[in-house]
């Protein structure tokens, strides 16, 4: 479940690997988009994916990984 002790570890850098180790598996995938240089040819290294985690309490974590590295995060209440 995440908590706020476990968001305070997350830094930008981290591979969406590491971050699963802190906060374990996600909730929900939120989005997933690839740039694509000609239409149907993925440029997987411009992936994003923005994950959520959410706890039975009050702690909702929205974490945004580009190239599976964490790019940006949110700690929201669940409310």
């Amino acid at each position: 479940m995440p908590n706020t002790a476990q968001f305070n570890k997350l830094l930008q850098g981290q591979t969406f690997e590491e971050v699963c180790k802190i906060l374990g598996d996600p909730t929900t995938l939120l989005s997933s988009e690839t740039a694509q240089m000609e239409p149907g040819i993925p440029l997987n290294a411009l992936q994003s994916n923005m994950y959520e985690w959410r706890s039975n309490e009050a702690n909702i974590i929205r974490i945004l990984f580009k190239q599976n590295t964490l790019n940006d995060k949110v700690l929201l209440p669940a409310n």
